[in-house]
């Protein structure tokens, strides 16, 4: 932003200030609204520490290793096809199970899958 030298990583902070003393949406704000805040956030920032300068600059970037590509990652995202007919195929069996048979069914899944399935549960009973 070049409205006050605003760089890349005081960003979130001009917008948090934005936020909270500009009215409206985003979309509503005017320009020279926006700019007239920005020069007031700059002089806070300079109020409330003195101009210095950084004891170290890198003069290039420094690289960070970039993770290796797993072609064949543990989580499997299914397709909404997918999704509808095991849902589908789950409701043709539960259809013509008898009563106690479901229930046995849903006291084993209890005892036997994990907590994020038992929260599932008790959602809906």
């Amino acid at each position: 932003m070049e409205i006050a030298n605003v760089q890349d990583a005081e960003i979130g902070a001009v917008m948090e200030y934005l936020r909270g003393h500009l009215p409206g949406e985003i979309g509503l704000w005017k320009e020279s609204e926006v700019k007239e805040k920005v020069k007031d956030w700059r002089m806070l920032q300079q109020q409330k520490t003195p101009q210095q300068t950084p004891a170290f600059t890198p003069s290039t970037p420094i690289p960070y290793p970039q993770p290796p590509v797993d072609p064949n990652p543990y989580v499997h995202i299914p397709t909404i096809e997918d999704v509808s007919k095991k849902r589908n195929k789950l409701k043709e069996s539960l259809r013509f199970m008898p009563s106690q048979e479901a229930k046995d069914l849903l006291e084993e899944i209890i005892d036997k899958e994990s907590v994020s399935i038992l929260d599932i549960l008790l959602k809906y009973v």
